[in-house]
């Protein structure tokens, strides 16, 4: 179905938010991932900056460690959890439009953060599905295949578990046994991921009930929750997320007060990448009109 770039967008900024408190109507059930601070911090970068600036993200994350929001020690040999796959949305969300230009991108951000092959190829496949729902391109079907094209020649255990996440949804797979055989032999930087997409492609087309199963699968529910929210976002933009859901953000997530606050940095994000934001008001331009060919006026 076809919804406006702008609501896929904050779907997906949203999405991840959501999935990452999972809130169901009662208290949340886990605690929230911290990488959500780092995704405001970096749309705020790419907004403030015009461009993806990787001096400024560098920056960003020696901030981030010395606030000790990260769930890591920063002179750690252990690289950081897939749970950074939701700092990259910002700039999956700025780079939907060119898949050379998100590879770099989002390549260039993971290796701030030591570059690990399995975050690589997770951020990778998490960014390519939401540049496919944004670009009204995402075939449910044919999904895994092609990110597995994306990623090449790649042998990590993520491209291993996607294609047992491909086998599991054409045999239509129950989610105890998605979660019996993706668990298995459980890796912890790609089995949230692999489960995150068999939740979000066993039921694209309702957000509550992917994100609902995605934290029955009890495996690392944080990321494994923002993930799918934010693949579900993205594919059913805001319409799909309930309004209950948003009722219940009273208090503060990723350093936002509100949903709304949220829909707002994801406006202004468009607006940036779009070519119409008016620095000087930090706010987008109004009512303005222009005719170009397509991608012209995005100067970034």
């Amino acid at each position: 179905m076809r919804y406006s770039l702008l609501s896929r967008f904050r779907g997906t900024l949203l999405g991840a938010a959501f999935g990452d408190f999972t809130p169901q109507g009662k208290k949340q059930s886990h605690p929230s991932t911290s990488w959500g601070k780092m995704a405001v911090w970096g749309a705020e970068s790419l907004i403030g900056q015009g461009k993806f600036d990787l001096e400024d993200w560098r920056h960003l994350t020696e901030k981030f460690l010395e606030e000790k929001f990260l769930d890591i020690d920063a002179n750690s040999a252990d690289a950081p959890t897939p749970g950074a796959i939701i700092a990259t949305l910002p700039i999956v969300l700025f780079s939907h439009e060119y898949k050379a230009k998100l590879r770099q991108n989002l390549e260039q951000v993971v290796s701030i953060w030591q570059d690990e092959p399995e975050l690589r190829d997770g951020a990778l496949a998490v960014g390519y599905a939401i540049a496919q729902s944004l670009r009204e391109k995402l075939n449910p079907a044919t999904l895994i295949p092609k990110i597995l094209a994306f990623l090449g020649d790649s042998q990590t255990p993520l491209v291993q578990q996607l294609e047992q996440v491909q086998i599991l949804l054409e045999e239509n797979a129950g989610l105890e046994l998605a979660i019996a055989q993706l668990c298995r032999n459980a890796q912890p930087q790609s089995t949230p991921i692999a489960l995150s997409f068999y939740c979000f492609l066993s039921t694209y087309e309702d957000f509550r009930l992917s994100v609902a199963r995605a934290a029955r699968s009890g495996y690392q529910p944080p990321i494994t929750c923002g993930i799918t929210g934010a693949l579900s976002g993205a594919y059913n933009s805001t319409v799909g997320i309930p309004a209950g859901w948003r009722l219940s953000w009273n208090q503060p997530r990723w350093g936002i007060t509100s949903d709304a606050q949220l829909c707002q940095l994801a406006d202004n994000l468009l607006a940036v990448w779009s070519g119409v934001y008016d620095a000087s008001t930090a706010k987008p331009v109004q009512q303005m009109s222009a005719v170009a060919a397509p991608h012209v006026i995005q100067p970034r």
